[in-house]
């Protein structure tokens, strides 16, 4: 409809006809010519592409040579669409990683466990001075008695002195650390059981009850052959437990008699009898008052010196 209305367009048509009446004569002149347009569509499938760009003589339409490449990238296309997915999977694999980057600053709570803290000793006298320091520092004091279980036998017997330094002033401060002091009695040097019985003579009296335990660590102590002090402090120690009630004094009683018997004339004899007088002023059983007493009456009637007037004390006391 438009040719014949535009005037200027009509040459154009009439060309177009000719040139597609003189296309096909040759084919009708040279039929031998059919043949290799049946095998030019092998040369078309791999020159398809650039047929787009300029139109090829009309067996070029017939041939079925475009869809092949169409075919190719229809199929190479889910190709890329499938490798696309693979970085989106591996995505939410490395979150989990970034979220539990968080969780490390909890593991950094470890030091409450074990203090990071280094109590040095240069000698035994630096037990005042530590002893100041746990007394401040609850982390200190914490690390002492820690340090009562070390390998480190020095590190014990300065640990248990600078506690027993504290304990003379702050004994209140080391109930809590009871079972740990208790089990400090058992440790084979001398120092340490000895340092121990003297704390827990101070604490004794703070505890609503006092383990068994206890009672027969200050026994082996006090049968300790080999030093004096470490006998000594398990006298003090019995002592004080025994004089909280009556029966604590029925339970020491035994053990307290016969070191009064057996080291008589040892040179801590004299401090033993000191502590003997703490026991008698306690809340003895009536039974163990007149043994007591029985005990020394000899002393106090026949001493002389300072034995004569604490066995004295320790008879008035008894017969009160």
């Amino acid at each position: 409809m438009e040719e014949k209305n535009n005037p200027t367009s009509a040459p154009k048509p009439s060309a177009g006809k000719a040139a597609s009446k003189a296309t096909p004569a040759p084919g009708k002149d040279a039929p031998a010519a059919s043949a290799p347009s049946k095998a030019a569509p092998a040369t078309d499938k791999a020159t398809s592409a650039p047929g787009k760009d300029a139109p090829a003589p009309p067996a070029a339409p017939t041939t079925t040579s475009p869809s092949a490449p169409s075919k190719a990238a229809s199929k190479a296309a889910p190709a890329t669409d499938k490798a696309a997915p693979a970085p989106s999977k591996a995505a939410p694999k490395a979150a989990p990683a970034t979220t539990a980057a968080p969780a490390a600053p909890a593991a950094s709570a470890a030091p409450k466990v074990a203090p990071a803290r280094q109590i040095v000793f240069d000698s035994n006298e630096d037990r005042f001075s530590v002893a100041e320091q746990a007394i401040a520092d609850p982390d200190v004091l914490h690390q002492l008695v820690e340090n009562l279980s070390t390998d480190m036998r020095r590190m014990r017997q300065f640990s248990a002195g600078a506690i027993s330094v504290l304990a003379d002033s702050h004994p209140e401060l080391l109930v809590a650390h009871a079972s740990q002091l208790i089990d400090a009695l058992y440790r084979p040097e001398a120092q340490t059981r000895w340092e121990s019985l003297e704390v827990l003579a101070r604490v004794a009296p703070l505890l609503s009850e006092l383990p068994e335990a206890a009672i027969v660590g200050a026994e082996a102590s006090l049968y300790d052959e080999d030093n004096g002090t470490a006998r000594l402090s398990a006298v003090r120690f019995l002592a004080a437990y025994g004089g909280l009630g009556a029966k604590q004094s029925l339970r020491v009683w035994p053990l307290l008699d016969e070191a009064i018997q057996c080291y008589h004339g040892d040179a801590e004899f004299q401090d033993m009898l000191i502590a003997v007088i703490g026991f008698a002023s306690g809340d003895l059983d009536k039974d163990v008052k007149k043994a007591l007493a029985d005990r020394v009456r000899f002393d106090a009637q026949n001493g002389r010196g300072p034995l004569r007037r604490r066995t004295a004390q320790i008879l008035a006391l008894c017969s009160a």
